[in-house]
């Protein structure tokens, strides 16, 4: 499409010239600090407890390095499909926020009805997820800030903190690096569905569209 519309790939979120700079490391560092804080409020509500590593030595570095570079490219993957070209595209004809939230509706919308076991809570999350991924597009002017925070949110939510996931049957995957244990309400655990659906995720979803919003105050040229 870049070739059928003469226009530069960086037009869609990707100027390669960044690939993998600063917004990509900033983007895994606020991820693992989402994914951290959430754990953190789960153990003071007595929601969860780490309990040690569940893997050692070649086992936990094989699949710690197999389930980054899966991570790495699920980022790439949904990423360019509802921030990339889409994105670039429907903003040409309706502007960039009402396709922000027509495209994050969707990302909600395919989580919710196309995986089992989902309710209201995660699609809504998920889609909230998505507008703040847009966000941080709108305001750094590339895809690599969000590309590194979606990934590193996932690979840190399922494979380092060993929430369950209804793509797995709502287990843990196979794996994951920590043992944690999750007790107490669906609501606040998430259940089967992982801490995407815990009441507590509008909380920090609130707090990342107001801490980022100061971080980076203006959209970047």
């Amino acid at each position: 499409m870049s070739k059928l519309e003469r226009r530069p790939f960086a037009d869609y979120g990707f100027p390669w010239r960044t690939m993998f700079r600063k917004h990509f490391w900033q983007g895994t560092a606020w991820g693992f600090a989402s994914s951290l804080l959430m754990i953190i409020l789960l153990k003071l509500l007595g929601a969860a407890s780490v309990e040690g590593l569940a893997i050692h030595g070649p086992t936990l570095a094989r699949f710690a390095s197999l389930w980054a570079a899966a991570f790495l490219l699920l980022g790439f993957a949904e990423e360019f499909a509802y921030r990339g070209y889409s994105q670039a595209t429907l903003t040409n004809g309706m502007g960039f926020w009402p396709a922000a939230v027509l495209l994050s509706a969707i990302f909600g919308a395919v989580h919710y009805f196309f995986k089992p076991m989902e309710n209201w809570m995660d699609g809504l999350s998920v889609g909230l997820f998505g507008l703040f991924w847009c966000f941080t597009l709108w305001r750094t002017g590339t895809l690599w800030f969000a590309i590194g925070f979606h990934a590193m949110s996932d690979y840190a939510d399922m494979v380092l903190f060993a929430q369950p996931n209804t793509g797995n049957n709502g287990q843990s995957l196979t794996g994951h690096l920590l043992n944690v244990s999750y007790r107490g309400p669906e609501w606040l655990t998430g259940g089967p569905r992982g801490t995407e659906a815990s009441a507590l995720e509008f909380l920090i979803l609130v707090l990342l569209f107001l801490a980022f919003g100061r971080a980076y105050p203006r959209a970047e040229a």
